[in-house]
């Protein structure tokens, strides 16, 4: 059956591509179909001495997103201290592989040597979804693409093209990080805010903001 659904997988690709010709006359004038070759996956060690997971937090909530942001955001983090046990979690990660996947192979195949696009349509694409880190990747480059499908899921191990970088290339690989963590704060953030058990209360613009007493009169 696990070949049977590989031969049905294909025989749909190609039927996508021939439809695809149909609707789009223009992709008639590919000719030539060319491989990018693979950046070698590294095996990326880290030291989790000294590490401390609320600290990280507490810098990450430095930047709220409205008024009391950050003490929601702290104890939605506390929460799911609890739950999930961060350092040991963080423990488990200390040994990785890192790879390059394939949308940014693409991005960087067509960004660094400047490949022209079909009718200038700058979609960069595979046979599913980008993952989360992609995507943002994507959408934040220099060069505007357009942004691609995601499934949203989170991938770790997941690194940008940092090879046979050029003087131009490593300042814009720099830049990009920036961008990549910026927008991943600001993810985490919103996701610890919504995740937040803290309710707000409001006083009484009618009545008296004192709480009533319990004392026997």
């Amino acid at each position: 059956s696990y070949y049977i659904g590989r031969i049905g997988a294909h025989r749909h690709a190609v039927l996508t591509v021939v439809e695809a010709w149909c609707q789009v006359p223009s992709l008639k004038k590919i000719g030539l179909v060319r491989k990018v070759p693979p950046a070698a996956a590294r095996i990326v060690e880290q030291s989790t001495e000294g590490i401390d997971p609320y600290k990280m937090g507490m810098d990450i909530c430095r930047r709220p997103l409205e008024p009391n942001a950050a003490q929601k955001c702290l104890h939605a983090f506390t929460d799911i201290d609890f739950k999930r046990d961060l350092r040991a979690s963080i423990a488990e990660k200390s040994l990785d592989f890192n790879r390059v996947h394939a949308e940014l192979l693409l991005l960087e195949e067509f960004s660094r040597h400047d490949h022209k696009f079909v009718d200038n349509g700058r979609y960069i694409g595979c046979s599913k979804g980008a993952c989360y880190f992609c995507y943002k990747w994507i959408v934040l480059h220099h060069k505007d693409f357009v942004s691609p499908a995601s499934h949203n899921k989170v991938l770790l191990g997941f690194r940008g093209l940092d090879q046979d970088l050029n003087t131009s290339g490593a300042t814009h690989f720099k830049r990009q990080l920036e961008k990549m963590i910026g927008a991943v704060e600001q993810d985490i953030i919103r996701h610890l805010d919504v995740h937040s058990t803290i309710t707000r209360q409001h006083l009484s613009t009618n009545g008296s903001s004192r709480a009533p007493s319990t004392r026997a009169s």
